[in-house]
C-alpha cells in the first residue's frame, strides 16, 4: 500500500514549485541585485533611520502606481493573483531608494554606485554571482527530479502553484495569453 499523500507533502511541493518557477532566466538579474543590495546593505548600513522611513514611503508611492498601472481591478484580488510580482513592484522601489540613500551617505566610500574599495565590490559580485547561478542549477536539479515542469509556459506552473484552491481545477478554466479560455 501506497504512503498517502500529507499535507505538509503537497505544500513542499507547491513552495518547490514555486521558488524553481522564481528561479527561470528572466528573474536570475532580479536574484543578482537582491544578492548584491543585501550584500551592499550589510556591508555599509545606512546609518539613519531617515533613510529606511523613506524608502519604505517611496516603495509605497511607486509600488501603489505601479500596481494600479498594471491592474485596474481591486488591490485585494491582484495581490491574491500575483503575490510575487506584487511584493516585486513594491520591492524594487523601497531596495533603489534605500541603496542610493546609503550610497549617498558614504559617498566617501563610493564611485558612482559602487563601493571604491575592490575587494569589496569584487567580492560582491563575485558572491552574487555564485548564489544566483546556484539558483538556476537549483531549479535545474528540481526539473530534472520531475518535481516542477516548466512545459506548460507560466499558465502550468501558475496551475501547480495554485493548486487546490478551485481556481484552476477544471483546465477549462486556464486561459491562454489571449484572455480566452
Amino acid at each position: 500500500m501506497a504512503p498517502a499523500d500529507t499535507s505538509s507533502d503537497k505544500e513542499s511541493m507547491t513552495s518547490l514549485a514555486f521558488w524553481a518557477h522564481s528561479c527561470r532566466i528572466p528573474l536570475l538579474p532580479i536574484w543578482f541585485l537582491v544578492i548584491w543590495y543585501i550584500y551592499i546593505v550589510a556591508m555599509f548600513g545606512a546609518g539613519e533611520s531617515s533613510v529606511w522611513g523613506n524608502a519604505v514611503g517611496i516603495g509605497i508611492i511607486v509600488g501603489c502606481v505601479l500596481t494600479g498601472n498594471m491592474y485596474h481591478g481591486s488591490f485585494a484580488k491582484f495581490w491574491a493573483e500575483n503575490k510575487w510580482p506584487t511584493f516585486r513592484v513594491f520591492c524594487i522601489p523601497f531596495c533603489v531608494s534605500s541603496y542610493s540613500a546609503t550610497a549617498a551617505d558614504k559617498s566617501d566610500e563610493f564611485s558612482f554606485i559602487f563601493p571604491k574599495d575592490a575587494g569589496i565590490t569584487f567580492g560582491g559580485l563575485i558572491l552574487a554571482g555564485v548564489i544566483t547561478g546556484a539558483l538556476y542549477i537549483w531549479r535545474l536539479c528540481i526539473i530534472r527530479k520531475g518535481l516542477y515542469s516548466p512545459e506548460g509556459g507560466t499558465a502550468k506552473a501558475h496551475v501547480e502553484l495554485q493548486e487546490g484552491e478551485g481556481k484552476f481545477d477544471d483546465p477549462s478554466n486556464i486561459q491562454d495569453g489571449s484572455g480566452q479560455a
